[in-house]
């Protein structure tokens, strides 16, 4: 029974190669597709899953609240963490982390300028399931001095040596010793820390943050929650707020906490002072939606073939049902060969989705290969899915041709198809098309988009800057030094260095009008700056002028009376009209009564975050040496690597000990749209393949459709049809179902590209022209395709055609 359902299928196979190719072909590329974002959504969502307790893991989170709105961040007091487990019992276990600026690691003769450090409390490998190689869990981070280290740290510093036991120097000045050594940790968690060391070696470290473990009110670190029932803490957490912080309105602000499941963390969270850049569960929506549109735009090829295919089978059927055959014998013939075919097609897809991952493996940040296989889900889910789309092309038409009495079939009634064929071919058609609209205008608006990004003038001139991390005081100092040397060279136009810049984190902090009241403080984001900061970074000074070494009150203290800059925004937002006005006006830090700084200069408004959101109040004082993380040197040379080569061997004179580490700041900010260069690079790779699998399935149509009307052309001609008339027709019907499915799918992309544009504070307006460019895109890829079909048939000798049967 079964080889001969295989011996017919065969056959079958054989007599039509050029539709089996098409189905296969489509099918196979569709499933592919479906199946690598299937494993990239997959990831997105198993992020922060692996810990044993993930669903009892929660985040401490905080509203800051000012007179002006509400800001969430993802940092909290460092004393919460204890008084939360002393006075609650539903507070499992807590760990704090402290993640301090960068640092100059070395151990034996290897230095490195590592990011990935950070404090912690003893409990984080208690609350957290990451794997530990070597080392105790419960004490590996107790005490001081004392640092877990990952395991490609451990090769990187001692190479195949124990690393457990050893010490490693940070800064030249303080030894840890490494404790532990855990498995690098997982792609799909929201941090990723290659040190941690002991919290108690915050205090020693900073001076300056005195009482750093009583803090109530100072949001330095990251707390995680073990809990048992987190609707009563959360319930909880108001009076705790109200007894631990208290009212703060005489201080500008006011501070509310709230509970974040680790779990929501990647893809919802929006926090402020996150510590990476997380997804967007948008970005999941988006990409699902891509995946389920390209497996159906293949399954649509798929039926539409197979039920065009089905009718030209009419007589077959007619002359099995007059020997004796049961109709739904036939209907399994049907239902067996469409899906034999589309498991084939899940076969070739295995291969296809291998030739893909070389291309698509940068846009997904993946190393997939073909892994999946020893996954039961995804196999499952690729099986099934071929399964589903040959059983739903073999029904429709098994159910159909084998309804009619063999006498009609056999007469030649069904031979051309039934005009309700017809009509779901064409339907089935025309979601196709309207799939691949969509997708092509939503790959063009995101293009333009990003276009749009890239030339708007951000305020500041990003070109030929690099930003230098200055790790600890002693290298800021020494790099006077270095600043001082390197200024004589031509190539360098100008230095200056910061605490805060562009595309670095921002302090806010609340200010107000000297004389005004709680109604005029504002949330500002402030900057700690250095001389020659504005210059060298290209921002305009609208009126005043920038911190200058020949004004000695510009280095005043701000208790003691300092000067301040502050951006046209702040200088609005504090009721001033001009910016001339604003010279010589007086504002203080709300926190602080006696302090009072007079506005010596008001800039331009610049872009110091991504355009997702607006350009907010700026205020910048005068921080010093001493205050800074970040150097930006301006430089005006094409000659890249010999700069760098001699800006490195300067360094290495005056900052002995630390390395050179360098980026530019074009890059730094680049970095903002990753995510969306990921949709761009996405969306053009799929609405490629989206409109590769609706050419392949108009093109078969259209050669049914040719071989369907063989006898109609061939009268036509003869009777004096041009081959154009002849083309013309038959790209007819094609030409009316892209018009159609381009008017019907218009509104729905309208909706989704607002949608995704509303996500940025500066966007593009979305014109006509991604629709009009969309559509012509989808008639050139329809008359490309049937065009060729149709001058084939047009072509054909009219006698050779009337001869047949």
């Amino acid at each position: 029974m079964i080889s001969n359902l295989f011996k017919i299928a065969y056959r079958h196979i054989l007599r039509n190669q050029l539709y089996t190719a098409i189905n296969v072909g489509g099918l196979a590329i569709g499933l592919a597709c479906f199946m690598l974002i299937f494993l990239f959504v997959r990831k997105e969502l198993s992020y922060d899953r692996f810990h044993q307790h993930s669903s009892k893991i929660y985040r401490l989170v905080t509203d800051f609240e000012t007179a002006d709105g509400t800001t969430g961040l993802a940092r909290s007091a460092p004393a919460w963490a204890a008084n939360l487990l002393e006075e609650r019992s539903d507070v499992l276990n807590a760990v704090r982390i402290f993640g301090a600026r960068s640092w100059t690691v070395s151990a034996n003769t290897n230095v490195f300028y590592e990011e990935g450090w950070v404090f912690a409390d003893p409990s984080f490998f208690e609350v957290f399931s990451f794997e530990l190689l070597r080392g105790d869990r419960e004490s590996a981070l107790e005490g001081i001095n004392k640092v877990a280290v990952s395991s490609s740290m451990a090769n990187k510093y001692f190479g195949t040596d124990a690393a457990v036991g050893k010490v490693i120097t940070l800064d030249n000045s303080q030894q840890f010793q490494v404790s532990a050594v855990f498995e690098d940790l997982p792609d799909n968690s929201h941090f990723h820390f290659d040190f941690v060391a002991t919290m108690d070696n915050v205090q020693p470290l900073f001076p300056r943050m005195e009482d750093f473990h009583q803090r109530q009110r100072s949001l330095l670190v990251q707390t995680y929650l073990l809990l048992t029932d987190e609707n009563r803490v959360q319930a909880a957490l108001p009076d705790f707020i109200e007894r631990h912080v208290g009212d703060q309105s005489h201080n500008g602000f006011n501070l509310h906490a709230n509970l974040q499941p680790i779990t929501d963390i990647h893809l919802t969270s929006g926090l402020q002072d996150e510590w990476e850049s997380n997804g967007s569960m948008d970005t999941v929506y988006i990409f699902s939606v891509v995946a389920v549109f390209i497996l159906l735009m293949a399954s649509i090829n798929f039926i539409n073939i197979a039920t065009a295919q089905a009718s030209k089978r009419a007589k077959e059927v007619g002359v099995k049902k007059s020997l004796g055959s049961y109709r739904w014998q036939i209907g399994q013939q049907y239902i067996f060969e469409t899906v034999f075919l589309s498991l084939i097609a899940g076969v070739i897809s295995f291969g296809i989705s291998e030739l893909f991952l070389m291309s698509l493996g940068f846009i997904f940040g993946l190393e997939l290969g073909l892994t999946y296989l020893n996954s039961p889900l995804s196999f499952l889910v690729l099986l099934s899915i071929a399964l589903l789309t040959g059983l739903v092309a073999g029904v429709y038409p098994a159910y159909y041709l084998t309804k009619f009495k063999a006498i009609d079939v056999l007469k030649g009634k069904m031979s051309k198809g039934g005009r309700s064929q017809k009509r779901l071919r064409q339907g089935l058609t025309l979601t196709q098309y309207m799939v691949a609209i969509l997708m092509v205008v939503g790959t063009i608006v995101v293009s333009s988009q990003l276009q749009f990004i890239n030339e708007k003038e951000l305020g500041l001139n990003k070109e030929n800057v690099l930003m230098v991390p200055l790790a600890n005081d002693e290298v800021a100092e020494q790099f006077l030094s270095f600043s001082e040397t390197i200024s004589g060279d031509p190539r360098i136009v100008s230095i200056t260095n910061a605490q805060q810049g562009p595309a670095s984190q921002i302090g806010e902090e609340v200010f107000r009008p000297l004389g005004g009241d709680a109604t005029t403080d504002r949330l500002v984001q402030r900057f700690n700056v250095d001389f020659n900061f504005f210059s060298t970074l290209g921002i305009k000074v609208l009126a005043g002028r920038e911190f200058s070494a020949q004004f000695p009150g510009d280095t005043i203290d701000e208790r003691r009376g300092g000067a301040i800059v502050i951006n046209e925004i702040a200088m609005r937002e504090f009721g001033w009209q001009t910016p001339q006005e604003a010279i010589g006006q007086e504002i203080r830090r709300v926190e602080l009564e006696r302090s009072r700084m007079t506005v010596i200069g008001v800039v331009d408004n610049f872009h110091s975050q991504s355009l997702h959101g607006y350009i907010g109040p700026m205020t910048f004082q005068y921080g010093g040496i001493r205050n800074t993380s970040q150097a930006y040197i301006r430089f005006a040379t094409e000659d890249m690597a010999v700069l760098i080569d001699d800006l490195q061997m300067q360094w290495q004179s005056a900052v002995p000990g630390y390395a050179f580490t360098f980026e530019f700041l074009e890059d730094r900010l680049n970095r903002w749209y990753s995510e969306e260069q990921q949709l761009l690079s996405l969306l053009v790779v799929f609405s490629a393949l989206a409109v590769v699998i609706a050419a392949l399935g108009i093109f078969g149509l259209a050669t049914f459709n040719a071989e369907q009307r063989t006898k109609e052309i061939g009268i036509r001609k003869v009777l004096g049809a041009s081959a154009n008339n002849i083309v013309l027709m038959l790209n007819k019907e094609f030409t009316l179902i892209v018009v159609l499915a381009s008017l019907v799918i218009l509104p729905i992309a309208v909706y989704f590209m607002q949608e995704w544009l509303s996500s940025f504070a500066y966007r593009i307006s979305l014109g006509p022209l991604p629709f009009l460019l969309a559509a012509g895109v989808a008639l050139f890829v329809t008359w490309l395709a049937v065009g060729f079909r149709s001058m084939q048939a047009a072509s054909a000798n009219p006698v050779k055609s009337l001869r047949e049967d």
